[in-house]
Formats: C-alpha cells, structure tokens, sequence
C-alpha cells in the first residue's frame, strides 16, 4: 500500500544530481560544478510534493508500526530493504534504524519528529545502498544518540553510519549525540542543503571518508576529534571539502583555549586529506588545533569567518589560496600558513602569537626529509639559502596582520603586487616583521610595516615600486602616528597599536620626485630624497646600511641595521643585551667594521625552531667580539640618500 503525503523539498533532483557531479570535480580544487549543481537545484525547488511513498512508520517502544511496503520490525529493530520514500516518526528508547537494500537502490528516510537511542551500536544503520537521504521534515524535531561504548566486532563507530553515500536536506532540526565516538559518518560521500544539524561528539563530528560537500542550512559541532572532516588519502580524487554555503559553527577539543600538544589526537575544526575550496557561507571557529586544515590545499573565495585557534588558523601543505572572503583570525599560533601563500582579494584581520603568514614545508617527502636535515631557523637552510618551493605572494585585497613572531615569514620569496597590506611585528628583536631569505619585491599596492629593529628587512631595490624603511635610535611607543609628505601633500602615515623602533613604507604615491619629511605625530623628524627603489634611513634623516644578516637572510633585502657608525640599534621589550668594551667602531671605506664588545646573543629564553642556536654559513666564523661580515664577495647593496636635518622645513 503506498500513501501520498504532502511536503516541500527538491532532495530527489538534488541528491541524484548530486551523485552524478561529484565525478566532474577536479582533485585540485579549481572546478565547482558541486556547489553551482546544489545552489540551481535548491533555487528550483518550490512547493512539491512526495508522490509514492512507501510506507509510514510510527515508532514506539511497545510496538512499531508500520504502513506499506519495503520495511520490516523485529522488536525495536526497523531495517529498511527497498528503494523508495518513508515517513518515520515516533520514539524508540533503545532501538535501531536500519537500512540494507540493493546496491542500486535510493532510499529517502523523512524523519518527521523521530527519536531513537540506541544502547547497543549505531542509532541509525545504513548498510547497504546507492544513497541514503534524510529528510527532515518542516518544523520537525528529530533526536538521535548511539550507545556509550562499541563491540570490538561492531563495525559502526558512530551514532548516524553509513557505508553508503548519506545527504541531508529539509528545513527541520536534527541532533545527534555520538557518546561513544563519531557523531556522523559516512564511509562514502557526505552532503548537506538546507539541513539544520547539531551535533555532539566524543570524537568527529561530521566526517565523510571520501568526501563532505555542504550547500546551504545550519551545521552546529561540538566534538572532541574534529569537527568537520574528509579522509580518504588513498585514492588521489577523494577526502576533499566543498563548502558553498551555510551556517557552519564548530567547537573542537575544548576551544582554543585548550591547545593541543603534539601527543594529542587531532582535533581540528574543518580538516581534509585533499583540497578544501570555500566558496561562501558563515564559520565560527574555535578549536583547539587548527581552525581549517588541508593535508593537500586550501582555496577560499567567499564566506565570513570569525576564527580562535589553538594552533594554525588556516594551515595548507600544499598552497593556501586566498580569493575573496572575509574573516577575523582572532587568536592562533600562525594565522595562515602554507607551502605557498597567495592573497588575491578578501578583507582579513588575523592575529598570531608566532607568524602572520608563513610559507614554509616543502613539496614532496624527499624535500622534507633532507629540509628537516639542513634546517636552522624554521625551514631555511643553514647557509641561508631559500626555498624554492615557499613564496608569499600579495596580489590585492585588504590583509591586516597582528603578530608575536614574524609578520610575514616566507623561507623563500616575498611580492607584493598590489592590494593592502599593514604588518604590526614583533616587540622583540628576535623576530621581524617581514623575513624572507630570498627576494623580497613590491611591485605595487600599500605595504607598511612595523615591529623591532634587530632583525627588520627592508624589500629589494629591483623592485617596481619605491619603499622607504626608517629606523629609530629609541623605542616608540603604541599610538604613534608616523606619516610621510611630499610638496602635494600626506602620502602615508600609519599608527601602530604596539611599541616599534622600525616602520617601512611602500605606497603608490611614494617617489624620487622632490623632498619627503617624516613626521612623528604632527612633528617633523627629518627630510630625505629617494635615489633609490630602497632606501633606509634613521629618524635624524641619515643613511642607514644593512650589515650582517641576522635571522633576515642575504640578497641585499634586508638584515640587522646599523646606525651610522657602525653601532647597533637598541634592543626592544626584554631582549637588551649588555655590551662589554667601549662599543667604539672604526669604519673604513669599503665599509668594513672592527666592533669591540660581545657578539650579539639570542634573548634570554629564546631559542629558535628546533631549540638549536643558529650557526654561521659553513666557512664563516666571526672574530670574537666583532660581528658577523658578509660572505667574501657579497655586499649589500649601498642607497644613496640626500637628507637634511630636522630643522628643514616641509
């Protein structure tokens, strides 16, 4: 007997559409065609109705009930064994849904108002099929939880499995509680529209093996493992994420405010064996482990975010693309990360406790073994060599980076392109605000950078647009406006929330043409005329020269300055370092430089990655008291400045 019973969806289109474009998506990422197929079919779905309904059943711990065909009980037991739609609803205190049917089979389980706990495995069983569908019901409220603890022969391991393709769709509410282990989990495909799911796990809570596609509706986690996630690393076109659309919030591990260590499982908040491309929709992240994890890569182009994070906050091994979105990494240890970093557009305000942004890893296992054997700071080589594999590359949209250790830190190469970039680096000098031991160009855009002095890099002289970077001999403190102006008026000035004693600028607008003054909150400090695509300079106006190389790297980009003379700037925060002797230099003219005193040493109580204290390049030992020289036949690369006093005027 087959009833009709009346309801809105569009999941029949949506689901068979669905199964038929996960072929189509490309491994990498770049193709879309799962979230234009969902957004088409949810658009067109309207008021329709369920024609041919099976059969209904009505669950009860006395007796079930059941109205048509394709479906049995045996007790608190319900297995579902043929293709088609039924309405289920009722409560079972201790039963089980099943569902083992034909491998060509689609079957639609309309919750309408169901709850079942299960006290001896999985609450709902999914067995065998092509693709299950649960549909909830308008204005339903379904209840669902698995037993406490798993036969060791039990092969579900959460409280919704499936070992089919599972989707969810329908506007009603679902919770799922997973005491035991995961919340939902499918051994094949995961997909979602229009569902509002909330779920509650003792490990995973939404994972799909070979894939997790979510379209639009509400998906609420709260799990100790992951939140989200996808890990099929064995075959290379599955255990990706697509995410178009949706409500999505996940709390894992206890938030960030309990950081994971490294013998703690993984707990992140949205995390694949493939690529994650996000598209649109609205996160709330606070996780324990990284907030967004790719072992493969990350590609954003729409979405907001607000992000806590216990370690990374967006981490890809591979590349991190970042095409559009706009989001608040609020707290993290690095707030992006990846082989390659690269910013196109989007509006991002991120803080990190180490890096802002971080390029680093290498592309295939070889290159990360014999990088881990030829690693001193953080995966440069010793003779400070850059990465080829690592790049940051800001192209356009707005990035405002609030950092502990390195703003930008690319163990390869560093370009800005265009778009607006504003760094507060570190207060100590153990750090900088950009570091790259490669090249380092801006080519266009604004980049405006501040932080310490000790390790500060300046970009490159071969770059397309000019930059300026101004040391100062004291440290200044957090509201200081620092503003640059030409004979047509201001153009640039900054305000850093936190203590520096550098700050560079690049903007459009800077040039050789006629006089700059800097000027510190309304105040002029100096004059100073380009000549230079790079030119350094103290707050007095005089030409600075970058000596040694400190943790910046070579290539003329950058390194520990020197005020004029030969001695160094100041240390900040709680890194001074005595100095024994006169500190009294001797500078001949071909710049070399006889210090007295010590060598500089680390900050007490810091060390750099992998606890080891950095080694000078092979060949390279520094005489003692003196500081560190270039290599024989390398020089940096000399500016030459016009400067007038502070008594000039504007």
């Amino acid at each position: 007997m087959k009833k009709r019973i009346a309801f809105i969806t569009a999941l029949t289109l949506l689901c068979g559409m669905l199964s038929g474009c996960n072929t189509n998506t490309e491994a990498n990422g770049q193709t879309d065609t799962v979230n234009e197929t969902i957004s088409n079919a949810v658009a067109s779905s309207g008021e329709e109705s369920f024609d041919d309904v099976n059969a209904e059943v009505i669950l009860s711990d006395s007796s079930v009930t059941v109205k048509g065909n394709g479906v049995s009980a045996d007790g608190s037991v319900v297995t579902f064994t043929e293709a088609g739609d039924y309405v289920i609803s009722g409560t079972l205190s201790d039963g089980q849904i099943i569902v083992d049917a034909a491998d060509d089979a689609k079957v639609k389980l309309i919750f309408n108002g169901a709850s079942v706990t299960s006290e001896s495995s999985a609450a709902v069983y999914v067995k065998n099929a092509d693709k299950v569908t649960i549909y909830l019901a308008d204005g339903s409220s379904n209840v669902f939880a698995d037993c406490k603890e798993y036969a060791e022969d039990d092969e579900a391991d959460s409280c919704i499995y499936s070992k089919s393709d599972l989707c969810f769709d329908g506007t009603g509410e679902l919770f799922v509680t997973g005491r035991a282990n995961h919340g939902i989990h499918s051994k094949d495909d995961l997909e979602s529209a229009n569902a509002n799911i909330s779920v509650s796990s003792a490990n995973d809570g939404f994972k799909g093996k070979d894939s997790v596609v979510i379209a639009s509706g509400k998906i609420s986690v709260v799990s100790t493992g992951d939140g989200i996630c996808s890990d099929n690393d064995e075959d290379a076109d599955k255990g990706y994420i697509e995410i178009s659309g949706g409500d999505i919030s996940v709390t894992s591990g206890g938030g960030s405010a309990n950081p994971v260590s490294e013998d703690d499982s993984s707990c992140k908040g949205i995390k694949s064996s493939n690529y994650i491309n996000i598209s649109g929709g609205a996160f709330a992240l606070d996780c324990a482990d990284d907030a967004v994890h790719s072992d493969m890569s990350v590609n954003i182009s729409g979405g907001e975010f607000e992000i806590k994070a216990g370690d990374d906050g967006i981490h890809a091994e591979t590349d991190l693309i970042i095409d559009g979105g706009k989001g608040v990494i609020e707290q993290s240890t690095e707030a992006l990360e990846g082989m390659t970093v690269t910013v196109n557009s989007g509006e991002w305000n991120i803080t990190a406790s180490d890096d802002g942004v971080n390029a680093a890893g290498n592309g295939t296992e070889e290159e990360q073994t014999a990088a881990a054997e030829n690693t001193a700071f953080g995966g440069g080589n010793d003779d400070f060599t850059p990465n080829e594999n690592n790049h940051i590359t800001i192209n356009g949209g707005y990035l405002k980076i609030d950092a502990g250790g390195d703003g930008i830190d690319s163990n390869g190469n560093f370009t800005v392109n265009g778009g607006e970039v504003y760094v507060e680096g570190p207060e100590n000098d153990g750090n900088s605000a950009i570091d790259f031991p490669g090249t380092g160009l801006v080519n266009g855009g604004t980049l405006i950078a501040s932080g310490s002095s000790g390790m500060a890099q300046t970009m490159s002289a071969d770059s397309g647009q000019y930059s300026l970077m101004i040391y100062f001999t004291s440290e200044q403190t957090a509201g200081k406006k620092i503003t640059l102006k030409n004979s047509d008026g201001e153009i640039a000035s900054y305000t850093p929330s936190k203590k520096f004693t550098s700050i560079l600028f690049s903007v459009p607008k800077l040039s050789a043409d006629g006089e700059i003054t800097v000027l510190s909150d309304d105040e002029q400090l100096c004059t100073v005329t380009l000549t230079s695509k790079s030119t350094s300079i103290n707050e007095n106006g005089e030409a600075v020269s970058v000596k040694g190389n400190g943790f910046g790297g070579m290539g003329g980009m950058g390194g520990r300055p020197q005020k004029p003379g030969g001695a160094n700037f100041p240390q900040t925060g709680n890194d001074t370092q005595p100095q024994t002797g006169n500190d009294t230099d001797t500078q001949t003219g071909d710049d070399t430089q006889t210090q007295t005193g010590d060598v500089p040493q680390m900050p007490e109580g810091m060390t750099p990655p992998d606890g080891e204290m950095p080694q000078m390049p092979e060949g390279m030992t520094p005489p003692d008291g003196e500081t560190p020289q270039m290599p024989e036949g390398m020089t940096p690369p000399q500016e030459e400045t016009t400067t007038t006093d502070k008594s000039a005027s504007a």
